[in-house]
């Protein structure tokens, strides 16, 4: 089952809350999602790519995140 952007989007806020109680609106914009999802990957995998890009931007946010 294919999940439109919208839902995809809604799925990831979640998981941005979840993790550092930001929606992924709230952070800086580094990652062209959109294309992400349009190769396939889940929302998981694009979660881990914008932190990842999140990370390497800002050394604090790599600190608390882990990474």
């Amino acid at each position: 089952m294919e999940y439109s952007f919208r839902e995809n989007m809604a799925e990831l806020d979640a998981l941005c809350i979840g993790a550092f109680g930001m929606s992924h609106s709230d952070m800086p914009d580094l990652t062209f999602v959109v294309d992400l999802f349009e190769d396939g990957l889940s929302v998981d995998e694009v979660f881990e790519v914008c932190c990842e890009n999140w990370a390497n931007d800002d050394p604090l946010f790599a600190e608390v995140m882990g990474y």
